[in-house]
Formats: C-alpha cells, structure tokens, sequence
C-alpha cells in the first residue's frame, strides 16, 4: 500500500522540480521587465524588456504551478490561471504598439496594469 503512495508522490517531484525551476525563471524575467520598463526611458532598453516579458509569459502559460499540480490539463482552474498569462500578453502587446508608435509614456504606464495583472494572478495561484 505505501509503495501505491509513495512511487507516484516521488516521481511527481522529480518531474515537477524542473518546471517549477523553469516557473520560477519566467517570473523572474517578468519582475526584471517590469522594472526595467518602470526605471528606464530608454526605448530599446524598453523594447527589450517587453521582448523578453512577452517570450516569459508565453514560456509561464505552458507551466503549471504547484497549486494547479493536481488539477486537469483542462479543468477551469488551469483554463483562467492560463487566461491570466493572455490578459499579460495582450498588455505587453499593447505596450509595445504604443513603443512602435512613439509612445514611451504610454508604454511605460502599462507597466501598473501589468503588475496589477500579476498581483491578482499571483494571489490566486501562488
């Protein structure tokens, strides 16, 4: 009986330890994005930290967290915890069609919906 629970317990952590790693990657590229598009007026500087944001969050759309673990691929958690990364990418998207058009202000304000963005998310599934 303890080796019906035990095996697949351990095997779980031996697969999830990677994704997890590469998670928490991800959101480490975002945090320095946002930071770097807050702090800097430097449009390539910018331009590359939504470059990278973007590449991140689709990378974090494909990971499950540790809380959704034990959900479906296709259960309703997962589907809004993925909804999630496309409300960010959209924002990234928008932010760097304002860059494209000129706009740094416009782009650099973003940066607030996209870390409002992250804090619902986070609360929910961290």
């Amino acid at each position: 009986m303890l080796k019906k629970i035990f095996y697949p317990v351990l095997l779980c952590s031996f697969i999830s330890a990677p994704v997890l790693a590469d998670l928490q990657k991800d959101m480490q590229v975002l945090a320095n994005s946002v930071d770097v598009i807050e702090s800097d007026s430097n449009v390539d500087s910018i331009r590359n930290a939504l470059e990278k944001m973007k590449a991140a969050a689709i990378s974090a759309k494909n990971e499950i967290p540790d809380s959704l673990l034990m959900k479906n691929s296709d259960s309703p958690e997962v589907n809004d915890y993925r909804e999630g990364y496309d409300l960010l990418i959209g924002k990234v998207e928008k932010a760097q069609n304002l860059l494209s058009e000129g706009d740094l202000s416009g782009a650099k304000a973003i940066a607030s919906e996209i870390k409002e963005i992250r804090n619902t998310w986070h609360e929910k599934y961290r």
